[in-house]
């Protein structure tokens, strides 16, 4: 176990604004200790005094698990946003560390890496919180002597090479860059677990999509994970001691590609339409999503062979298609069994006596894979016999449910995050006429 030295937390209030958005790369971050209004002060009266009460905060798993060490606060700006930047204890210490060096050296890495938070102003006075993740690569760690605390966002940056994650505080991750020397090399644009790498070719509905994704290379991803034991009392914080440095078991492949024109907007996730993404865009997920649930359903019309014309019960079973996709292959399907007799009368001709005649439940066919499909009866299915005993004899089936797809995927930067969940409603009639 290490021991930790104990951090203590003075409290502060004050007033704050916050931040918009502007494409510049991220070797022009500028110092700017001169920022009166948005100070550190003023960073930590909005946490309190608004995040605290916010439903993001509320809402976090994380909530009284981590707080910003007011001590050490760094003021800056990013092209036009005002940063406030603290260094961020956590119960739990975890970081995505690229799976290419021994695990000796990952772990001296994982023991290295830092967790910040920005809080940022854009110029319209609207303020977002982010958490930052320095990762840094072994060779960088290797001449920084093992020890980057004094690598910001806002200072010596332009010496840092390795990998900086921006989260929201729920720890959604918004961007991933791989740098060099201060300078972006690769961006993350797909931070999806356990999923395939993107076909450029299934985005149909952007061009600008595919040239954000081509040129892309596949990284392999952990997490490393270290627990600490800490007791939070007002704004006091005291961390005792972390334990040592463990791969919790959740990898993923990242597609890591060469940056195009920088957006902060992007990389931070705000001060954009849509939290800062792209709503031209339509992810390869949600394009296939969107073609796996497009529905077929017309009336069916049912006629079965020819009977024995000298007449006998007839009985038998078929199943129809409520619904089905119309480019996927599922269906939703039901079983009808039937039994009549057939009669020939000279005034009329053939008549026909059904004694049975039934459609059950529906059900469901098709993968459940990477989309999970669940049929649901919303009413017992409604069987009718029309004039019976005549030559006109019918039978009519409704099928009336629901069917949901569900696409277990996060959708992140520049794609918008989409709920891939739908609920269509299942709908026919069938229609039997014995023969």
């Amino acid at each position: 176990m290490k021991t930790l030295q104990n951090f203590i937390f003075p409290s502060f209030l004050l007033a704050i604004i916050m931040t918009g958005c502007q494409k510049t790369g991220i070797e022009k971050i500028a110092e700017n200790n001169t920022s009166q209004q948005f100070s550190v002060s003023a960073a930590k009266e909005w946490y309190y005094g608004t995040f605290k009460k916010s439903p993001e905060w509320l809402a976090s798993d994380e909530k009284g698990l981590k707080l910003p060490y007011w001590k050490n606060g760094k003021i800056g700006k990013i092209g036009d946003l005002d940063v406030v930047e603290f260094p961020l204890v956590k119960e739990s210490k975890h970081f995505s560390i690229p799976n290419i060096n021994s695990e000796s050296e990952i772990r001296k890495i994982a023991e290295a890496s830092i967790s910040n938070v920005l809080f940022i102003r854009d110029v319209a006075g609207k303020i977002v919180l982010r958490e930052i993740e320095y990762v840094p690569n072994w060779n960088f760690l290797q001449k920084a002597a093992f020890d980057i605390s004094f690598f910001t966002l806002l200072k010596d940056f332009n010496h840092f090479s390795g990998d900086v994650t921006v989260k929201s505080w729920n720890g959604e991750k918004i961007s991933l860059r791989v740098i060099e020397e201060g300078q972006v090399q690769r961006v993350a644009m797909k931070l999806n677990m356990k999923l395939n790498p993107v076909n450029v070719n299934t985005i149909k509905q952007s061009q600008s999509a595919a040239a954000v994704l081509e040129n892309c290379v596949t990284t392999s991803y952990c997490i490393w994970q270290s627990d600490c034991i800490f007791t939070i009392s007002g704004d006091n914080m005291i961390t005792n001691e972390c334990g040592s440095w463990y791969n919790t078991g959740e990898c993923w492949d990242d597609q890591v590609c060469y940056p195009g024109d920088e957006d902060e907007c992007l990389l931070y996730g705000i001060g954009c339409p849509g939290g800062g993404c792209d709503p031209t865009l339509i992810s390869p997920e949600q394009g296939e999503f969107n073609n796996y649930i497009m529905k077929e359903s017309s009336p069916v019309f049912e006629t079965p062979p020819l009977s024995n014309p000298n007449g006998g019960a007839i009985s038998a079973s078929f199943t129809w298609d409520v619904a089905k996709g119309q480019i996927a292959n599922w269906s939703v399907r039901a079983n009808t069994d039937y039994t009549y007799e057939k009669f020939y009368l000279v005034s009329y001709g053939y008549s026909y006596n059904l004694t049975h005649f039934n459609t059950g439940t529906a059900f469901y066919v098709g993968s459940n894979t990477m989309i999970q499909s669940t049929y649901t009866q919303i009413n017992p299915t409604f069987n009718q016999i029309i004039n019976n005993g005549t030559q006109y004899t019918q039978a009519k089936s409704h099928v009336v449910g629901s069917l949901r797809h569900v696409m277990g995927v996060e959708l992140h930067l520049p794609f918008c995050p989409t709920n891939l969940d739908f609920t269509d409603v299942i709908d026919n009639w069938l229609t039997f006429t014995p023969n």
